[in-house]
């Protein structure tokens, strides 16, 4: 029964079809359904690498058309766009459209693929009209009809039941071997000791993918003691923009011309971008820290907020509770003294900016079980690979509780993507985000300012979850 719904193939984007094999499988024609699989549901504007996909689809002379049951004008505004062949309202799993759009070329009969993303749709009419079926895992599910929302689950037991997972064709190609670089090539990249293990070139090759500039992404092993040798020669060798991460995010301002007023907050910079009078610093933690509050919907506004850790994190966590209105901030730290300079940090700055100061404090071990904390950031490394096992909080007594007690939780560490802490408070039916979407974000953050190019909430979305199935493949 379900092996009507079986695709002859399953691939994780369009980006991961490799159309060299169909060709060489006789296929020389391509209906494409737009929603989820090209792009995303009801945007107009088709991203860059849709376009350029298709423009090397037609010169290998391949016959290409849209099948979609979205707005006509829309629809003929993509077909204007990509510069098919035609267009049909779909009325999938059913073959009118299919038929319709056959008529052009009846010569392709027993040639055509079939590309989409739904399985009881695309898949199943690519059996019904004996077709090459190809189905596309959906670029978000946030945007779906509701009645697509309501068919989703039902699709997702029968691809388990068929036993098929998504191909990633692009994911495993060496990403190195996309790179091309000439003199015309604009350069950025990222800084740190150690630095093997960013994830900084894969968001950024993704965003330089998407705009298809000619712009390169590295990563740069810089120790403490070369760090403003390197800075004077990236500013002389013309390095557009380079993003900084440990241990240099405080010692880098003093070779910064200006410090924007975010990263004057945090004290700490992660963002150089090159001018005529020097690198002036930013810092993009803030906005990526602020959209893992966003997503998690933590309603820091009026509520206390534990930060738990002191270092350079722990400064965006900070300045981005007091910016959404926290009513009070915690700091917790295994070195008190520490965690008691970042308080009088912050303070110090806060009352710099005309306000009062009374809403930053520090708790030690056996106070903190003494207080209820249902918001919870973690900015230390507990937990990060190889110490998965670790907690950023333990105690002799009383640790239950205080896990029990959180219900919003939000991690910084990236690797894994599951954390012992955000598994610590799930169990006690806490929400709990980890970092890989604050990492991304504070990329996409990065690379606006060094481009002056404005991502939609839509290309973001789409990115971050090419981000995401090659991530997998790296932590």
């Amino acid at each position: 029964m379900i092996e009507r719904f079986r695709p002859d193939e399953y691939v994780a984007s369009v980006s991961d079809i490799d159309f060299d094999a169909l060709w060489g499988k006789g296929i020389r024609g391509l209906m494409f359904d737009i929603d989820n699989t090209l792009m995303l549901f009801d945007t107009d504007t088709v991203p860059v690498p849709v376009k350029e996909m298709f423009a090397r689809l037609k010169e290998k002379g391949f016959t290409v058309w849209l099948l979609s049951n979205g707005r006509s004008e829309r629809v003929e505004s993509i077909k204007k766009q990509l510069q098919v062949e035609g267009t049909s309202r779909a009325a999938k799993p059913l073959m009118f459209g299919y038929k319709r759009l056959l008529k052009q070329a009846p010569d392709l009969k027993g040639k055509v693929a079939v590309i989409g993303d739904q399985v009881f749709m695309d898949a199943h009419l690519a059996r019904r009209s004996n077709s090459y079926g190809i189905l596309v895992r959906p670029i978000s599910l946030e945007h779906d009809e509701k009645q697509v929302k309501a068919r989703r689950k039902a699709e997702a037991r029968i691809i388990r039941k068929l036993g098929i997972v998504p191909k990633k064709l692009a994911a495993s190609k060496d990403r190195r071997a996309d790179m091309r670089i000439d003199g015309n090539t604009t350069l950025f990249g990222v800084i740190g000791d150690p630095i093997g293990h960013t994830l900084s070139p894969v968001i950024h090759q993704i965003l330089i993918d998407h705009i298809n500039e000619n712009y390169a992404y590295i990563a740069l092993h810089v120790k403490k003691e070369g760090l403003e040798d390197f800075i004077k020669g990236a500013y002389a060798a013309h390095i557009a923009g380079i993003n900084v991460t440990i241990p240099h995010k405080q010692a880098v301002m003093k070779l910064c011309c200006r410090i924007d007023p975010s990263a004057q907050l945090v004290g700490a910079v992660n963002t150089l971008k090159w001018t005529p009078e020097g690198y002036v610093g930013y810092n993009t933690d803030v906005d990526g820290f602020s959209h893992l509050v966003q997503l998690a919907k933590v309603p820091v506004k009026g509520h206390k907020v534990l930060i738990l850790g002191a270092g350079g994190a722990a400064h965006s966590a900070v300045a981005v509770s007091y910016l959404m209105g926290a009513s009070e901030i915690v700091i917790f730290n295994r070195t008190q003294d520490k965690a008691k300079a970042l308080v009088k940090e912050f303070q110090d700055r806060i009352r710099q900016r005309g306000d009062k100061d009374t809403r930053l404090r520090t708790v030690s071990a056996e106070n903190l079980v003494k207080e209820e904390f249902t918001i919870v950031f973690n900015t230390t490394s507990a937990g990060m690979a190889p110490n998965v096992d670790m907690l950023p909080v333990s105690l002799a007594e009383g640790e239950e509780t205080f896990y029990s007690q959180i219900r919003f939780a939000l991690d910084m560490v990236f690797n894994p993507s599951e954390t012992a802490f955000m598994k610590k408070v799930r169990q006690g039916r806490g929400t709990a985000v980890g970092g890989l979407s604050m990492l991304f974000y504070q990329g996409i953050r990065s690379f606006e300012i060094w481009t002056g190019k404005k991502f939609t909430y839509q290309e973001s979305e789409s990115m971050f979850r090419s981000f995401m199935e090659r991530a997998e493949n790296c932590v």
